[in-house]
């Protein structure tokens, strides 16, 4: 299991474990940063319950890796847009299904990407089915955000946190997909993302200096950062990801700007929050970014970029 899977080594342990001694969990909630392999690992998991007893594992795992097991259920593998959510309706679709025994006899597999996405209706539908789960089935919810699932949800799931890879599994990752080493990304869709667009990565370096300038106190830097970041609600929303990347690595490196962080953290969620509304992205950049400045909080940022060993 998890053979072509690099890094997670805790994790993977972990699962394999439960799997041989027939401990699994009917509920699991996968959280840590996004783009580390989360779901693919999820899926992969899932793959290897539905292929327990069966005569050929090999068309299980090859079925649930091309969506097309009858016993393997996904949702939210496409709600990964800003707008995108998850609909109580499509909730109660996978309930239903449920209720039924898997059409093979065995295991059914239900992994929920991109759960956060959920509805708060979509979330409470949920909830009893994971309260009161039928026989046979086992849930797998992946996040990046879990300040945005119901506490209800989330006590019902064990929780398995994941973290970066290390720069030697990230390099190992790219160079399995033939890709070049990229040193500023820390997960594997980062560094895919920016091989494809080298420019971008300079634009989102050019907005982070513009954002040390505006911490530092000049104004200036606020309206020339706004107006770069309102060019459109892409780049906007682009641009507050990398920042929130930024400011967490410089919280792992530096446990002790950690408070600092956390406020700047909040002013942007806030803002993050209110750019899911129609709402003149300019001015909305233009207080977040006044409100950066007068918080007070300064950061160094010459730890940003060292990526995990």
């Amino acid at each position: 299991m998890f053979d072509d899977i690099r890094g997670h080594g805790r994790q993977k342990a972990l699962l394999q474990k439960q799997s041989t001694e027939n401990q699994v969990s009917h509920a699991y909630l996968f959280h840590g940063p996004e783009g580390t392999g989360k779901r693919k690992l999820a899926a992969e998991f899932l793959a290897e319950q539905i292929a327990k007893g069966s005569a050929d594992p090999d068309r299980v795992r090859n079925l649930v890796g091309r969506r097309a097991h009858p016993d393997f259920i996904s949702l939210g593998e496409e709600a990964s847009g800003k707008n995108a959510t998850i609909k109580i309706g499509e909730v109660r679709d996978v309930i239903q299904k449920v209720t039924v025994l898997p059409l093979e006899g065995g295991i059914r597999g239900i992994l929920i990407d991109n759960a956060d996405k959920m509805t708060p209706e979509a979330q409470n539908a949920l909830l009893k089915t994971l309260e009161e789960p039928p026989a046979n089935n086992i849930f797998v919810l992946v996040t990046s955000r879990t300040d945005r699932i119901i506490p209800t949800v989330l006590s019902r799931c064990e929780k398995i946190p994941f973290g970066d890879l290390t720069g030697e599994e990230l390099a190992q990752v790219l160079t399995d997909l033939g890709l070049p080493d990229i040193p500023d990304a820390q997960t594997p869709a980062e560094a895919i993302r920016l091989n494809e667009s080298p420019e971008t990565l300079e634009q989102l370096e050019m907005s982070w200096r513009m954002l040390t300038q505006v911490l530092s106190g000049k104004k200036s830097a606020i309206y020339k950062l706004a107006e770069r970041c309102a060019e459109s609600p892409e780049i906007s929303s682009e641009t507050l990801s990398y920042f929130a990347e930024k400011l967490r690595r410089i919280m792992l490196a530096s446990p002790e700007q950690a408070a600092g962080i956390a406020d700047l953290e909040s002013i942007l969620f806030e803002l993050m929050e209110n750019l899911q509304y129609n709402i003149n992205l300019r001015l909305q950049w233009e207080r977040c970014l006044i409100k950066l400045q007068t918080s007070g909080v300064h950061i160094d940022e010459s730890v940003s970029n060292r990526r995990a060993v």
